[in-house]
């Protein structure tokens, strides 16, 4: 079974000559902004851990106010290999799922609660469902300080600007799909502060509309770093409601060297890799990024609503046993 999440911004994970995940960044013909981007993975992300809480909303059904579901989210990234596992707050619901990427593979892990073993949900090698495998690196929190925007058409402008009290570099970008993209990155770091588009997806008419589509990221500064403390993905449509999407809050961001053991799949969850032929000369780097529209969206939808399934079928599983 694959799976899907929904996508705002899109990350291409990459081999490198020594197998490192990495991220290929956008065409943006911008001083600086690839060496940054490598610069925050290397020594932001690799060798550190992240403990967020995530609130989601069901963006699909606007009269549902509160979050759909709340989750804590531990994930570690090594030089090769990053683990995410996600455990639903409430006492009532066990389920937890964890999420591993490599350099050539992603997968999707279920914890059954009724036996405490782990399942193995999707797989995905980078060249043969790139989408899939892309979508998963969305499930690290630690990447919402990459400005990676979709579709590029043209930069229109570039320009030093203040956002907030920051000092920050302000990019304007003209997408493929239609949408003004202006965006705010610290104009040190290069890390994303605060970005909107002029369109948002109309899923009734297969298209996109205007609206905004806003996205935050909140930071602390500490040891000469800004450390990611919030983000936040919002909708607002033309009647000028706001429609929460997502909130992650770091609870806990700090260098960590994984162990040999939390790098090793089959120690951490029972479950051996899955065998996958080498990876063939037409994936190897690249620069460009998947075309996404509003099916990507739906599929967050889906994805959404399989998670929440799960866990209310094991709730209720308990309850009658």
């Amino acid at each position: 079974m694959r799976f899907i999440i929904s996508v705002f911004t899109t990350l291409v994970v990459v081999s490198t000559s020594v197998a490192q995940i990495t991220i290929s960044t956008a065409n943006l013909d911008i001083s600086e902004y690839h060496e940054k981007l490598l610069q925050i993975v290397s020594t932001q992300i690799i060798d550190h851990k992240t403990v967020t809480e995530r609130k989601e909303w069901d963006w699909l059904k606007p009269e549902l106010t509160k979050p759909v579901a709340i989750t804590r989210r531990v994930a570690i990234h090594g030089k090769e290999l990053w683990v995410s596992r996600d455990t639903t707050q409430s006492p009532a619901q066990e389920g937890q799922f964890a999420h591993v990427i490599t350099p050539d593979a992603a997968y999707l892990i279920h914890k059954k609660s009724d036996a405490g073993k782990y399942t193995l949900i999707g797989h995905d090698t980078e060249w043969k469902n790139q989408q899939s495998y892309l979508n998963s690196i969305r499930l690290f929190s630690a990447c919402k300080q990459l400005f990676q925007p979709n579709q590029v058409k043209e930069v229109l402008d570039t320009s030093n600007d203040v956002y907030e009290g920051r000092q920050t570099k302000r990019i304007t970008i003209q997408t493929n799909y239609g949408a003004k993209l202006t965006a705010h990155i610290d104009r040190k770091t290069y890390q994303h502060i605060y970005s909107e588009e002029d369109k948002i997806p109309d899923m009734k008419a297969h298209s996109y509309i205007d609206g905004k589509m806003i996205r935050k990221t909140e930071y602390r500064s500490e040891g000469g770093r800004l450390w990611p403390t919030r983000h936040e993905d919002y909708m607002i449509k033309s009647d000028g409601k706001k429609q929460p999407m997502y909130e992650i809050t770091f609870l806990e961001y700090a260098p960590y060297t994984p162990s040999a053991d939390e790098l090793n799949i089959e120690k951490q969850f029972g479950i051996k890799p899955i065998p996958h032929e080498a990876r063939p000369a037409s994936a190897m780097v690249k620069k460009s990024s998947v075309r996404p529209s509003y099916w990507w969206y739906l599929a967050g939808g889906v994805f959404l609503a399989f998670t929440v399934g799960l866990v209310l079928f094991a709730r209720k599983r308990r309850a009658t046993s």
